[in-house]
């Protein structure tokens, strides 16, 4: 039982820790102008465009993605369906954020020997480490609430 409510209880503040980070590198992102690129495609817009009407930056998701976290990580900490479906949309954005992180090549220039940048590289470390954290422990807490019933 100590576990469960360990993991119960881990969700919501790594949740909560990768939504700051977000909002730290789509800051970062929006004032040295880096917008998103995924797979050596891009918008052609700005950093900060990208951010509010777009898919995200080089270093954060879009605003309306960071909404949406916020809406299921509120659900998240509630009881019953509602409990359920902020899990749910809290691994499901852990893991587009994941993809999305480890789509874009900034990642790995910050973290190349040629171009290493140390606040960059801590940055896009904790925007891959924490979302796809979050997803594992949305899956074992979904695991959890389904043994329950």
């Amino acid at each position: 039982m100590r576990l469960r409510k360990e993991t119960s209880g881990l969700l919501p503040w790594v949740s909560a820790l990768y939504l700051l980070t977000a909002v730290i590198g789509a800051v970062m992102a929006i004032r040295e102008d880096l917008p998103g690129e995924f797979a050596d495609r891009t918008s052609g817009n700005s950093a900060s465009a990208d951010f509010f009407r777009g898919t995200g930056t080089a270093l954060s998701p879009g605003f309306t993605m960071l909404c949406a976290h916020m809406i299921f990580m509120g659900l998240s900490t509630r009881g019953g369906k509602a409990q359920t479906a902020g899990v749910a949309g809290l691994i499901l954005l852990g893991a587009a954020a994941t993809v999305g992180m480890v789509g874009e090549p900034i990642a790995y220039r910050v973290l190349s020997r040629k171009g290493f940048d140390p606040p960059k590289a801590v940055l896009v470390s904790a925007l891959i480490v924490l979302p796809s954290s979050m997803s594992l422990l949305g899956i074992k807490r979904l695991l959890t609430i389904s043994s329950e019933r």
